[in-house]
């Protein structure tokens, strides 16, 4: 991949704030005719710099729950990396596999409907993969903070950073879905551009109830965005991300943390974490600049770590925030 011109930037920029955005609004927005975004689209799908487009859900507001595992194996390669990948894909509630260089090898993520699920979610990592491990950590992700992917555009402290919030619910009775809802979330968990026909035709259901549908799964905040998917390394940015560990947890640290996350513009996820450590932070950066996050939080915060511990993303291997356990809830 060549080196990104203005359009390319402005276009992939938008499209990391929403997937779903028409090509007409950022024309009018930047004043470049819609044709020609059109063909930079088409080019930058073709040379897989944009992977696909996925729809982030609030599975929070739905019951459920990310429980997360770390794992140090005894001497990973690509054939054994395939073999893990689907061995953990195959886990009921999967929704992303990572291999990683650092303090750890592999990282999974899966959605549990109630804490007594992450004991037969780790007994099926163990009995699966479990011989390829040396050291494994558990954890659940109480609050997660996600932002747009700035990492790719040039000067990009002059852009608008945009985030969106999903917690674990406090008292909260989960939302209800009907067979509807389940039916356009599955058209939209591959293809958040899908248009409402298209969706409509897939489904059965009009495209006008279709996006009144879509509407009203936003406004109740259980779809949170529609996420742009794209090929870091054909960006020529680093996928990274680091572990903190505080000295005396206390709701100001947090605070601070978020600060720093809100305002850098290459960090893209803020994860609140009950387990071996109290925090992950995630970020798509150039690669030279690699360490320079994990410096500016030792620097704001060195008073309160007592850990950071820095780890690289060699490669994602699936992301999907849809279960493909999940039924409508009965009234």
């Amino acid at each position: 991949m060549g080196k990104l011109d203005r359009i390319d930037e402005m276009l992939l920029y938008e499209l990391a704030i929403n997937a779903r955005v028409p090509l007409n609004a950022i024309a009018k927005k930047y004043s470049v005719s819609k044709d020609t975004l059109a063909n930079h689209l088409k080019k930058l799908e073709k040379e897989g710099v944009i992977r696909g487009y996925i729809t982030r859900l609030n599975m929070t507001a739905l019951g459920y729950t990310f429980f997360s595992f770390f794992a140090k194996s005894n001497g990973l390669n690509p054939k054994l990396n395939d073999l893990v990948a689907e061995s953990l894909g195959s886990i009921k509630g999967n929704g992303w596999i990572g291999m990683l260089s650092g303090s750890w090898d592999i990282y999974g993520g899966f959605w549990i409907k109630d804490f007594s699920d992450s004991w037969n979610v780790k007994e099926k990592i163990l009995e699966k993969v479990g011989e390829h491990l040396l050291e494994t950590e558990y954890c659940i992700s109480i609050r997660k903070t996600y932002y747009n992917n700035m990492g790719f555009v040039r000067n990009p402290e002059k852009w608008a950073k945009t985030k969106t919030i999903s917690q674990y619910p406090k008292d909260e009775i989960p939302v209800k879905l009907d067979k509807d809802d389940i039916a356009i979330l599955q058209v939209l968990e591959s293809n958040a551009r899908a248009s409402y026909v298209e969706i409509g035709e897939r489904t059965g259901i009009h495209p006008s109830k279709v996006q009144f549908r879509m509407k009203q799964m936003m406004k109740k905040n259980i779809i949170l965005n529609f996420r742009t998917i794209f090929d870091d390394k054909k960006l020529g940015i680093t996928f990274s991300a680091v572990t903190l560990s505080f000295k005396n947890y206390n709701p100001g640290i947090m605070k601070k943390l978020e600060e720093i996350c809100d305002n850098d513009p290459y960090i893209g996820y803020l994860g609140r974490i009950v387990g071996p450590f109290d925090a992950w932070v995630e970020f798509h950066i150039p690669e030279e600049k690699t360490f320079s996050i994990a410096e500016r939080i030792k620097t704001h915060l060195a008073d309160d770590l007592r850990a950071i511990e820095h780890i690289d993303y060699l490669e994602v291997r699936k992301v999907r925030y849809y279960p493909d356990y999940i039924a409508p809830l009965k009234s």
